[in-house]
């Protein structure tokens, strides 16, 4: 291994020293076979720690271990809300940044439909006139299996300042979801298991390229696929929400 990196390292390059000295310290244990073909089936690469493995069990556990740590890491990176929900109140519950008060909730415009094929042409794009449609703010509900088209802006000062997106929402009964950003097709969430209840997810790193400084327009069409109940427009069951996430990049964060 070592002759085959010195063709392609400086003979003065640390790393080389550093690989020979590795080598000369380390030494062979029984199951290395053994634990080699467990790093390959789990689909790592082996670093410093994993490499002090005794055994398939310790490596499975180095590994378990990195993987929660890695974990808890994400769930301290700092998210900003760009469409904020109404915030209802209730005994157990107060608002935050993603749940504000009716006059700061992201305003959307909505239609309601029979089928996706009655669609306006250019529904998703930022320039399409939505004025004609019905106002509103979430959570809402609309007449049961329909399809219901949303739009709604929002402002971002400088994209780059984010490095991923992410999306919740409270479905009850939702079927078919597509969302749009800036008209371009970012998500699709088909055969939701939950009838009632919060789903969640990031979204590929390409949904970045989507989004631009200055005014957005996210458009999502959604149906609801419940064919008997209360045939009303006001929220039933909580309704249906959508609210979009940013993610500050790890150089703002160090700031």
């Amino acid at each position: 291994m070592l002759a085959q990196l010195t063709p392609v390292i400086a003979e003065n390059d640390p790393r080389l020293a550093a690989a020979g000295e590795q080598l000369r310290k380390g030494k062979a244990r029984a199951n290395d076979k053994e634990l080699y073909e467990a790093a390959l089936k789990a689909g790592v690469v082996q670093g410093v720690d994993e490499s002090e493995a005794e055994s398939a069990d310790d490596l499975k556990k180095i590994q378990e271990k990195k993987a929660a740590e890695a974990a808890a890491a994400e769930k301290k990176r700092t998210w900003e809300c760009l469409t904020p929900k109404e915030f209802i109140p209730s005994k157990r519950d107060k608002p935050g940044f993603d749940r504000l008060p009716a006059d700061q909730a992201a305003k959307w415009r909505f239609v309601v439909l029979e089928t996706r094929d009655n669609a306006p042409g250019g529904w998703t794009e930022p320039g399409f006139d939505d004025s004609d449609w019905t106002e509103a703010i979430h959570p809402i509900s609309w007449h049961l299996n329909h399809i219901a088209l949303f739009r709604t802006t929002f402002t971002v000062d400088d994209r780059k300042a984010y490095d991923l997106l992410k999306f919740q929402s409270w479905v009850f009964r939702q079927q078919d979801v597509a969302i749009y950003l800036n008209g371009v097709l970012i998500g699709r969430i088909n055969n939701i298991e939950k009838k009632t209840g919060t789903i969640e997810n990031e979204f590929k790193k390409a949904a970045l390229d989507a989004l631009k400084d200055g005014d957005n327009t996210l458009a999502i069409a959604t149906r609801q696929s419940w064919r008997w109940g209360m045939l009303s427009m006001r929220v039933y069951n909580d309704g249906f929400d959508f609210t979009l996430f940013a993610r500050l990049s790890e150089d703002l964060e160090r700031k």
